[in-house]
């Protein structure tokens, strides 16, 4: 079956994923405040590289349909990597600008049910935030309204579950699991994602928190923000678009 993944009219969108994307997007600018230095842009020539064409198929970037994309990353190898929040899916544009499904359907879901498995073949509902371990070799993805992190190791393709446990039999997001395994943690509309050194981070953006990711598999709660946190209202997650039956 031919995937259409054009991006979809934001107009209906309720107030519900308006607030949650404003929270997800001030969590992370924190992130990228505390762990990216500021550097000066080369030149200010800008240029489409990927985007304005017809439904996504294999090919070249400039005939691609991008569905809504919320973040870009680059690897050493010059591949660079876009996440389309309203299509379900992460390209891969190569250095020659030809672009390829890396993760997702463009069907919603909740990734896999445990293990491992092909990253082109999981469903991700709204895939949004993306960043490369210190390797290179592995890309995370947040996943919001799957409420997960995935892990796309980018040699082989294979998707594993990074963080958060929901499944289509537990669908809700929430908050929980601080102190134990991160794949089975409550995530609330993760947004954003960032690697320091061995951590990674997670803007848990309906739960109002940064969560932390330690290199043995444990999840908590940044605590120079996890003290504010219940002082924030929280984000509304009734009618979420797109979220998996």
């Amino acid at each position: 079956m031919k995937l259409d993944l054009c991006a979809r009219s934001a107009r209906g969108a309720s107030s519900s994923w308006r607030s949650i994307v404003r929270t997800g997007l001030f969590l992370a600018g924190i992130l990228v405040m505390l762990l990216v230095p500021l550097a000066s842009p080369a030149q200010n020539t800008i240029n489409t590289i990927v985007g304005g064409g017809s439904p996504l198929g294999n090919g070249s970037a400039l005939t691609a349909s991008l569905g809504a994309p919320g973040a870009v990353v680059e690897d050493a190898a010059g591949n660079i990597y876009v996440s389309g929040l309203d299509g379900g899916y992460v390209l891969k544009v190569n250095p020659q600008f030809q672009v390829s499904v890396l993760a997702g359907t463009g069907y919603s879901g909740y990734g896999i049910n445990g293990g491992s498995a092909p990253a082109s073949s999981a469903a991700l509902t709204t895939p949004a935030g993306l960043a490369l371990d210190g390797s290179g070799n592995n890309l995370f993805i947040a996943a919001a309204f799957s409420q997960h992190v995935f892990e796309v190791n980018l040699a082989s393709g294979t998707l594993t579950n990074f963080a958060g446990s929901s499944s289509p039999a537990n669908p809700s997001g929430g908050f929980g699991g601080d102190g134990g395994p991160a794949t089975q943690a409550m995530l609330n509309a993760p947004m954003g994602v960032a690697v320091f050194g061995n951590t990674v981070y997670i803007a848990d953006s309906a739960n109002n928190r940064i969560r932390m990711v330690a290199a043995n598999g444990t999840i908590s709660t940044l605590p120079v923000l996890e003290r504010h946190a219940s002082a924030l209202p929280p984000a509304e997650t009734e009618g979420q678009p797109r979220r998996p039956p």
